[in-house]
């Protein structure tokens, strides 16, 4: 997505927001058609990379259609998240122009600069319990609480990792 100035973002997160139906994404220049196909029956084809350790991943990717109206949803959402983004986001919030203060990974560290520990751990759906595809909530909970570090339990239950 191209970089955008502020009003442009606050604009195109308000008429994405303003869509009540179908036919108002339609008039956004979404193929309304189409998205209902997908949404029924999407378009994924499915391959397999080599592990280093041994072993295969597998790997869903959405086809060319898909990730077109992936990518055109997303700088909607994109648009939305950053209007309405708390003090403490710095993940995934999209650069726009003319701002100086743009949030990444190094302004989230420099905000933990001096702190004696800092944990940083992916989303997981906790439906599924899982990590991607190997790492069971079981075994981080595990790992977290024999660390050797002092963690309040509470503190590392399934919710606890959810943004």
């Amino acid at each position: 997505m191209k970089k955008l100035f502020t009003y442009e973002v606050s604009d195109k997160a308000a008429r994405f927001l303003s869509c009540e139906n179908v036919t108002d994404l339609h008039q956004l220049g979404f193929d309304t058609e189409e998205m209902q196909r997908m949404a029924v029956n999407p378009p994924y084809y499915t391959f397999e990379v080599p592990k280093k350790k041994g072993g295969v991943r597998k790997i869903e990717a959405p086809e060319e259609g898909l990730k077109f109206l992936q990518k055109k949803l997303n700088g909607y959402l994109q648009c939305i998240y950053y209007t309405l983004q708390t003090k403490a986001a710095y993940g995934y919030i999209i650069r726009v122009r003319n701002t100086v203060n743009y949030k990444d990974i190094l302004g989230n560290a420099r905000q933990h600069h001096g702190a004696k520990y800092l944990l940083n751990a992916d989303q997981f759906n906790p439906a599924k319990t899982k990590f991607f595809d190997d790492h069971h909530t079981k075994k981080v909970t595990g790992l977290l609480l024999n660390a050797t570090i002092d963690i309040d339990p509470q503190f590392i239950s399934p919710r606890s990792f959810q943004i």
